[in-house]
């Protein structure tokens, strides 16, 4: 059943992660159910088959084949954390959302969200050469992914939006991932630890199983802990920069679905 329309205001930190909490325990299934279904895999995959030991039949797999495996993964989590800011955005406008329309969305724009992706990871690449500059890349794509999601921008210029919104608001990013570090982390650990408590360091067979399985849920428990903050953040920003509400979004989000049904 689809929620009332939201009126969107600024949010105070407090209020952000108040409402962070809110949308957690609201959407908990739905949330963790595009999380676990493709961490859930992956996590059983890296338990089974660990990266540095995998075999494909007989063969071993090269080091240039592992970074393959590697990026892959990568690749795969960062469209589970699109998918999932969909369903942050239109659980958070009072909007129905679902698993496969979250993951359809994203899939619709594959090649255009890949190639943001490559764009971001040269960026950060960069910044990690000059040492001191991945602190300014952090800052600079903190909202590349909703940008993508809500405002249907990608390559360079979602990274030039991200970095726009930004601006002259580095204090109020820095405090909010702080905390949503310490969130995450702290609850990450703490269920984290059960894992090995329960199956062992180096679980095998069945136990490896269940070892992924379990990884992969903390990993669905904990992932939207980690985004939902700043998803608010972004519509935040957008409210204190642009005067942005609901008739601006909803001219966005109808002009975006005529694009779509054109194609």
């Amino acid at each position: 059943m689809e929620e009332e329309s939201r009126v969107l205001r600024p949010l105070s930190v407090l209020d952000l992660f108040d409402e962070t909490f809110s949308l957690y325990r609201s959407n908990f299934l739905l949330m963790a159910g595009v999380t676990g279904l493709v961490y859930i895999p992956l996590e059983i995959f890296r338990q089974t088959q660990p990266l540095h030991q995998l075999k494909i039949g007989q063969v071993t797999v090269s080091w240039s084949g592992l970074l393959i495996l590697t990026l892959i993964m990568l690749a795969a989590g960062l469209i589970v954390e699109a998918a999932l800011t969909k369903v942050i955005t239109e659980r958070y406008l009072g909007h129905e959302s679902s698993i496969t329309g979250a993951y359809g969305f994203i899939l619709q724009r594959f090649y255009p969200f890949l190639g943001t992706l490559i764009l971001m990871g040269l960026a950060i690449l960069v910044g990690l050469i000059t040492l001191v500059g991945w602190i300014i890349v952090f800052f600079w794509l903190s909202f590349v992914l909703p940008v993508f999601v809500v405002e249907d921008r990608t390559y360079a210029d979602a990274m030039g939006r991200s970095r726009e919104l930004a601006k002259q608001n580095w204090g109020r990013i820095f405090l909010v991932g702080l905390i949503t570090w310490l969130l995450s982390t702290i609850v990450g650990l703490g269920i984290g630890a059960l894992v090995p408590w329960l199956l062992g360091t180096s679980p095998t067979g069945i136990k490896a199983v269940l070892a992924g399985t379990l990884q992969g849920i903390i990993e669905a428990l904990v992932l939207p802990i980690g985004l939902i903050p700043f998803v608010l953040l972004y519509f935040d920003l957008r409210v204190r920069k642009e005067g942005y509400d609901l008739e601006l979004l909803a001219q966005e989000m109808a002009a975006r679905a005529g694009g779509l049904s054109e194609q």
